[in-house]
């Protein structure tokens, strides 16, 4: 089902609608854009595997469609992997209300730069997206059950270092490793595998069987340190921005 998309909406002040389908489906997307004349985007996700059907999104009426990237999943298998040592002294704070505002001063810094698919769309304001990935992780700090995250700290000088948030499913046994981030004069310290592994073992201590971890394609070197942590290629999805070229052009939005 095709569903408002309230914090992005709010994010780029647009009407921005959202679905992952399991299959390919564009007559639920042509039928609701006939229907629903106020929206500016709709954010969709198809399977890879459907992509030899993906070139009848170009027939939806009045849109403009962008391919906006190619999101991988891995997953692993915490039963069967071992406790990964960490190649760092790092201690991982729990982020909480009182001490989120720190990511606020190292997610610029780590994310500058940093490509998703919202940079596909060139309507979108990219200080908002920068933005969003804020806002995303500080809503890891609410205490609310389902989600965790992490300020990472040099042991020896206190310095922060990086971030993890993660979610996890109690009642599956599953957890995901969300977003995770490594200042840039702190990187080439193997902290990243270090976050991976951190993570891994939090889960795996706690009982849980699965993890996934997701990217964007060009995204090679994260994936690199999956693929040593013991996470194995999963599943492969396509994004794409469906623009209403009516409301867009009388917003002055059109490029």
């Amino acid at each position: 089902m095709i569903s408002f998309s309230e914090i992005e909406s709010s994010r780029f002040g647009l009407n921005i609608y959202r679905n992952k389908f399991i299959s390919f489906n564009v007559d639920e997307v042509s039928k609701f854009i006939l229907e629903n004349h106020d929206f500016d985007i709709i954010i969709l996700r198809y399977p890879t595997n459907t992509l030899y059907e993906h070139y009848r999104l170009l027939s939806l009426p009045h849109s403009k469609v962008i391919h906006a990237d190619s999101l991988l999943y891995y997953k692993a298998s915490l039963s069967s992997l071992p406790i990964s040592p960490l190649r760092n002294e790092l201690i991982f704070e729990e982020v909480t209300p009182e001490n989120s505002g720190l990511l606020q001063d190292i997610i610029p810094t780590i994310f500058k730069g940093y490509q998703n698919h919202y940079f596909a769309n060139p309507i979108l304001d990219r200080k908002k997206i920068l933005e969003g990935y804020i806002e995303w992780a500080r809503s890891y700090a609410d205490i609310a059950d389902g989600r965790i995250a992490w300020l990472v700290r040099d042991k020896m000088t206190y310095k922060l270092s990086a971030f993890a948030t993660c979610s996890y499913d109690d009642n599956n046994a599953e957890c995901e490793g969300v977003l995770y981030g490594v200042m840039p004069d702190s990187s080439g310290r193997g902290i990243y595998s270090d976050l991976i592994a951190y993570s891994k073992n939090y889960f795996k201590n706690k009982g849980y069987q699965t993890m996934l971890v997701s990217t964007q394609l060009q995204n090679y070197a994260v994936q690199n340190v999956w693929s040593k942590s013991g996470f194995k290629l999963s599943s492969s999805w396509e994004t794409y921005h469906i623009i209403n070229t009516d409301r867009i052009k009388s917003l002055g939005l059109s490029k």
